[in-house]
């Protein structure tokens, strides 16, 4: 449970990081973009974008660890589809 707690909080500070502190590097296939297709990015609505998802992800956590130190029982299975589901938007 303190795994999950920490995991979270690990993303709402890498949410920081990208989206405030504008550490672009850390996105995934951006970095390793030729400079003419990093020129076609909007870099900043990007990074803006993948800050919201890391602090959306961080926060379900931190609320699941919150819930089950509550007694809530049964969270896994809507985790799991709340994961499954704002992971295939952001592919999309």
């Amino acid at each position: 449970m303190w795994v999950l707690l920490i995991i979270g909080l690990v993303f709402i500070f890498l949410g920081v990081g990208i989206h405030q502190l504008k550490w672009y590097f850390l996105i995934s296939g951006y970095n390793t973009m030729s400079e003419e297709k990093k020129a076609r990015v909007d870099v900043d609505k990007l990074g803006a974008f993948i800050g919201k998802y890391l602090y959306m992800i961080g926060a379900v956590l931190i609320l699941f660890v919150i819930l089950l130190r509550l007694g809530v029982e049964s969270l896994t299975l809507p985790l799991i589809i709340f994961f499954a589901i704002s992971t295939v938007f952001v592919l999309i």
